[in-house]
């Protein structure tokens, strides 16, 4: 091991000394609101907890550096009451300060009494202060649950994006690093745990006090905080403390996370050449509220369902992401929390490269897995949405705090994900890791810009390539490249060119991209660089023709006729991921009506060896055209050949998993059963219902046993599964029968599951979920639009800030109307004004693309399948 593994900061700081002159991140220039006239260096926070309490009391004591003369102090609080304030100068003298809330900024003004500037100079600010626990998982939160049947209560903190001033008065911002020293105390049964080890640790009058370590400089998100009873599993790895903390009772459901992290703290430090650079490594699974993950440096917290495996009663979806967000978290504390973005508009460089990142590890250690399909499922989602009126560039200004929560979307990480991916594959890996490497060796312990990061990529590459990397992050959307192949005098004549790619005809600006394109034919492969003008270029022989190779590179590909019938005859021959990206663009330009949707079914039922992965992509695909046809004939036709095709495939994979089954078949069949069930396929339904009441289900398909059951319940089974729910042993098991609950079609039962959502039974973060959930999963748009409009003060009111502005947009995902999207956009001004406006476009756009795809499809779709005979059983 390096001699920096353990005095890491001494030793980046002699390091960085001569790499430094080149960052181009300018705190004074970075974004925000705060003024920058006074800078925080270190926080003293000590903070006064009980979970059995709906407050909490704090002392926020603030080292600052006043860096020119100011009438006040402005920092950001929001949900916080004064008690007391006052300034300290370098002799001790102290001055009590007046404080004024800013309510509408979510900020404090903090002046001197009687009036007086404040000189240059050190300063300590020290407040007293008295704050609310919120029980929808943002800021400091509480959680109640079930552990060993005994009913229990935990405090823990999200504070990214801006949450931090939830928990203490602060400069919360991300460019205002600072070194924190936390303090915490709480009932003495209770463990308390924070970023650092434990310093001093005592207990007295029946309190325990824990004095934690100062953190290096990071910033205010970062901050995390935990009180509750916890069981600890414990590691080592490269002489980190490892700690997975769980509810009482589910230590042992954290083996396989403890196995994975090991395994990742030391690909990444290879990979960054860079050691984890904190003495420990806490990992919290958080059992219920919380949604996904945070990667608080050295207190990562996750939902429960997505850090905890129970190889007994876990399905392989769990397994895999669980290894997925693992190393998403323990990426980003290489990517964000070491070098951390200057401001949200440039969040993505650490969404997309923990992503990005995150994909590179699992591949590595789960071959198996198949995940570079996966990846292009991923990656499917980012282009949906970047192909319509509603998409935006991967770096956007973000002016207001409400802003924020906009760029944590599919476009932050999946599209950056797959652009970065495409530019490794394009600049080679070993010179896109050199240009990380001297990327983090610059900025560590400090901020970036994404400037400053096509500045070491370009040093790595010994050329400029801001120019093509910038217009895929600056730019919105992304190309289709069209090709036309010939076969003259035993030659291919290749001709390429390039458009933008949209779903609907929006009028959207006739953008050009510099395009890595990866050519591979039966004789040779080729790379090149597709910008504004047409290639033309001749090829050995008249094989057929992949462009995108590999499934590289981010952007849609049109065969012509010629070249379309070549890779058709070939498609057995082709590779597995080759013919997943080529069905993938197949049922996106069927969706954007430049082909017949009667091509694409024809192209899938081509016989070719797919792979349980190709099948996957498909059944997704068909998922996504049945809710666009709902009310049609099509539909109808699409649920029946659907029936005929994939039946025969359940029964020939059987409902029990073989012995040694790899997860890809394993996932195929729960998701054949899934499909056969919300097709109304009788056999499928009826055998979900026998297997679901014997309690004998197999852990890998028991989502699509359950989801078939729900769809089709009745009374008695809708109250099965209500029981169920609530005598569920974890949060994969109550998330797995809530996503269940919201398809019961059965309006009236649909109407019992929407009521709930006004109950005490669901916690809130899940009540608000749920209800908007309702009526596009169970084919009851109508009914749970107008449940959610009727009560969307009541519903809010259990929603976090972020999930308030998805509420009335989730509810109404399921129309197919036009008319509907334009309902959307004045219901969401008229309950949220300008911050709700995004989520509300998106969704717009999506009802709109359906409703597009409805008018093409919805008559014509059923003779063009019996007139082509496209009722073939599946290879």
């Amino acid at each position: 091991m390096s001699s920096c593994v353990r005095g890491l900061w001494l030793c980046l700081s002699l390091l960085v000394a001569g790499a430094a002159q080149a960052a181009r991140f300018d705190f004074d220039s970075a974004g925000g609101r705060l003024p920058k006239e006074v800078r925080p260096s270190h926080y003293r926070i000590a903070l006064d907890l009980d979970p059995a309490r709906s407050s909490f009391t704090g002392r926020s004591d603030i080292d600052l550096e006043v860096r020119q003369p100011v009438d006040a102090i402005v920092l950001n609080a929001h949900r916080l009451k004064p008690i007391a304030a006052q300034l300290i100068d370098a002799k001790g003298a102290s001055r009590p300060l007046t404080v004024v809330d800013i309510p509408e900024r979510r900020q404090w003004r903090l002046a001197t009494q009687p009036a007086a500037p404040l000189a240059a100079g050190r300063w300590r600010l020290v407040i007293d202060y008295e704050g609310s626990v919120q029980r929808s998982g943002q800021g400091l939160y509480r959680v109640d649950y079930q552990a060993q049947g005994q009913a229990a209560q935990m405090l823990a903190t999200q504070l990214e994006p801006g949450h931090a001033r939830e928990l203490f008065p602060g400069f919360d911002e991300p460019a205002f690093r600072a070194s924190f020293e936390i303090t915490a105390s709480a009932p003495a049964p209770y463990d308390i745990v924070s970023n650092m080890p434990a310093a001093a640790d005592s207990v007295q009058a029946g309190r325990r006090t824990v004095r934690f370590a100062p953190t290096p400089s990071m910033a205010t998100y970062l901050v995390a905080v935990a009180v509750g009873e916890f069981d600890a599993l414990e590691g080592e790895q490269d002489d980190v403390k490892l700690r997975i903390l769980t509810a009482r009772g589910k230590r042992d459901s954290a083996a396989y996370a403890m196995s994975a992290t090991k395994q990742l703290l030391v690909y990444y430090r290879d990979y960054f050449g860079l050691p984890y650079a904190l003495p420990k490594l806490d990992q919290l699974a958080v059992p219920g509220v919380r949604g996904g993950a945070m990667e608080d440096w050295g207190l990562i917290s996750y939902n429960e369902g997505t850090l905890l495996f129970d190889p007994q009663r876990s399905s392989p979806r769990t397994q895999q992401t669980v290894f997925g967000i693992v190393a998403h978290e323990i990426a980003h504390q290489w990517f964000g929390n070491l070098v951390t973005a200057a401001w949200w508009d440039d969040i993505w460089l650490n969404e997309a490269f923990a992503t990005w990142m995150a994909a590179k590890a699992s591949e590595h250690f789960n071959p198996q897995w198949e995940l570079r399909a996966r990846a292009r499922r991923d990656k499917e989602s980012g282009m949906r949405r970047d192909a319509g009126a509603a998409t935006r560039p991967i770096a956007i200004p973000v002016e207001t705090e409400d802003a924020v929560f906009g760029v944590f979307d599919e476009l932050t990480y999946e599209k950056g994900g797959a652009v970065l991916s495409m530019f490794e594959s394009a600049m080679g890996p070993d010179t896109f890791r050199d240009g990380l490497r001297r990327y983090m060796l610059a900025h560590a312990y400090g901020n970036a810009t994404a400037s400053d990061l096509w500045f070491h990529f370009s040093q790595a590459a010994g050329r400029d390539i801001s120019s093509q990397i910038g217009g895929w992050i600056e730019q919105p959307g992304f190309p289709v490249v069209d090709v036309g192949a010939s076969c003259v005098a035993g030659r291919t004549e290749l001709s390429l060119s390039q458009s933008r790619f949209t779903t609907r005809a929006t009028g959207a600006a006739p953008t050009t991209w510099q395009v890595p394109v990866g050519l591979s034919s039966g004789r040779e492969t080729r790379s090149l660089v597709l910008g504004q003008e047409p290639v033309k270029l001749v090829l050995p022989g008249c094989e057929p023709v992949i462009v995108n190779a590999g499934d590289a590179g981010y952007y849609r590909v049109r065969y012509d006729a010629e070249a379309s019938a070549r890779l058709r005859a070939a498609t057995a021959t082709l590779t597995s991921i080759d013919r997943i990206a080529i069905t993938a663009d197949m049922a996106a330009l069927a969706a954007s009506g430049r082909l017949r949707l009667a091509d694409y079914l024809e192209w899938i039922a081509a016989p070719a060896p797919r792979s349980a992965s190709e099948w996957q992509a498909i059944l997704s695909q068909l998922e996504a055209f049945d809710q666009a046809l709902a009310g049609t004939p099509a539909q109808a036709a699409l649920r029946r050949w659907g029936r005929e095709r994939f039946a025969p495939e359940l029964a020939r994979l059987g409902w029990e998993p073989g012995r040694d089954e790899e997860q890809p078949t394993l996932r195929l069949r729960n998701q054949l059963i899934d499909l056969l069930g919300r097709f109304d396929d009788a056999p499928t339904i009826e055998r979900a219902r026998a297997l679901h009441a014997s309690g004998a289900v197999p852990p890998s398909i028991v989502a699509g046993v359950v989801n078939a059951v729900a769809r089709h319940a009745n009374a008695a089974q809708l109250d099965a599964l209500l029981a169920e729910r609530k005598a569920a042993r974890g949060q994969e098991e109550v998330y797995r029968l809530g996503h269940a609950l919201s398809l019961v079609r059965d309006p009236v039962l649909a109407e019992r599951v929407l009521a709930l959502t006004l109950s005490e039974e669901w916690e809130p973060p899940s009540a608000a979920w749920l209800a908007g959930q309702v009526g596009p999963g169970s084919g009851n748009t109508e009914l749970g639009w107008s449940f959610m409009r009727q009560n969307f003060s009541a519903i809010s009111a259990k929603a976090s800030d972020w999930g308030r502005l998805w509420l009335l947009p989730s509810a109404a995902d399921g129309f197919n109307d036009a008319a509907r999207a334009d309902e959307l956009i004045a219901a969401q001004e008229a309950a949220l004004g300008e911050p709700g406006r995004d989520a509300a476009r998106q969704v717009a756009e999506r009802i709109r693309e359906r409703a597009e795809l409805r008018a093409r499809e919805g008559h014509r779709l059923a003779a063009e399948m019996a007139s082509r005979k496209l009722g073939v059983t599946p290879q």
